[in-house]
């Protein structure tokens, strides 16, 4: 999904894609004119998909690494293009959720003891509650089965963005010399691709090679092909790039090559 954000006089493209739904992805399609005026633009894209768990959990060795870091290498020869590859477990510890569904609960119990007569004293329904609320939080924050369900999908996409966004200034991106620096960013728990662009490198590109670099990458993300979706689109992004980015004499390195795991 593709979103141009105007920071000033910069312009960046985004490309995101997300799960609308838990065994699904989705990409997202939206116009931003600032961080603080977004104005939404969206196209759905849905597809069928065995539902995966524990993507949190997936384990990188150094060879999945390495494959990282030679796919840079590999597509930044033919280009001035800047590639950085960021991989989250989590966006967020959404903590206030999980509470906020213990307090309810917690909250309900009094009301259900007095439908069914329960002969306690108020004294020891408080302390029934108070247990309660102490179980339920200790599950809901502690057990990744309930922790994330009891996020609304909405919040972990917003967190999921918020961070990709964040990880294209703190990596530096956006101060490449040619503004040509992209960012290949998936965050395993919300089941969230996307990839920033600095400004100009859309329009060059056109909207048919950014959406089918980010629908291969998420087909493969959503089917637990990690580190081969990172290195299919950083490489088919950087032969794309390389007609309208051409290698500088030299080619220095202004971004880190390798994988960053947060």
């Amino acid at each position: 999904a593709a979103a141009l954000l105007e920071d000033g006089r910069k312009k960046y493209r985004v490309l995101c894609a997300a799960s609308e739904t838990d065994p699904l992805f989705r990409s997202t399609q939206h116009l931003a004119r600032s961080t603080k005026n977004v104005e939404p633009r969206t196209q759905v894209f849905k597809r069928g998909a065995k539902k995966q768990r524990g993507m949190d959990m997936i384990e990188f060795s150094d060879a999945d690494k390495a494959r990282i870091t030679a796919a840079i290498h590999a597509a930044e020869k033919n280009t001035s293009g800047e590639f950085v590859a960021v991989v989250a477990r989590t966006s967020d510890h959404y903590v206030f959720l999980p509470l906020l569904w213990a307090a309810v609960a917690a909250l309900i119990l009094p009301g259900i003891l007095y439908l069914v007569s329960a002969p306690l004293a108020w004294v020891h329904i408080y302390q029934i509650q108070l247990l309660l609320f102490i179980v339920l939080a200790l599950v809901f924050l502690f057990v990744p089965e309930f922790h994330l369900h009891l996020v609304p999908r909405h919040v972990k996409h917003s967190r999921a963005r918020r961070l990709a966004h964040a990880q294209f200034y703190e990596q530096g991106v956006h101060m490449t010399r040619e503004h040509s620096g992209v960012l290949f960013f998936v965050s395993l728990a919300e089941h969230y691709v996307e990839i920033v662009a600095d400004k100009g490198i859309h329009e060059k590109l056109g909207e048919a090679h950014w959406q089918g670099i980010i629908e291969a990458f998420v087909t493969d993300v959503k089917a637990g092909r990690v580190m081969d979706g990172f290195v299919a689109a950083i490489g088919t992004c950087g032969t794309a790039m390389a007609r309208h980015y051409p290698p500088e004499p030299g080619n220095p390195e202004e971004l880190s090559d390798g994988l960053i795991e947060i």
